[in-house]
């Protein structure tokens, strides 16, 4: 993970660390085997506000386009036959929304994704 500066957020530890980890698992299982997955992390504005942008970047197949804007509703999986549930990424989705940030995704097939995990910088920090 590379970081360009400290930052400092408000949040729950815990609930942060399954977001990043849910992510991250998702970029691991879809990338080819030895691949790398990106993580780096800066700050940002967004609606007037300090952000840290965490960003997870994966050499995986990528997603197709109609199933985007779906990616993150409760029990949406490609691996439903492989046992996933469908929940790691609205999971992770709610815990960023609970916090005061975001989870979005960009990604074409054949060109991997990346997603973006926006949370509130500490207010003394910012």
């Amino acid at each position: 993970m590379k970081v360009s500066e400290d930052l400092i957020i408000e949040a729950d530890p815990k609930r942060v660390r399954q977001c990043v980890e849910n992510v991250v698992a998702n970029a691991v299982k879809y990338s080819p085997h030895e691949a790398p997955v990106t993580v780096l992390m800066r700050r940002t504005r967004h609606d007037e506000r300090d952000m840290a942008l965490v960003e997870i970047i994966d050499e995986g197949p990528g997603i197709a386009s109609e199933m985007l804007p779906h990616i993150f509703k409760r029990f949406v999986t490609s691996e439903r036959r492989q046992g996933g549930l469908g929940l790691g990424l609205y999971l992770a989705k709610r815990i960023a929304e609970l916090h005061g940030g975001d989870l979005s995704v960009e990604s074409k097939i054949g060109a991997g994704a990346q997603f973006a995990l926006m949370l509130p910088c500490f207010r003394e920090q910012a």
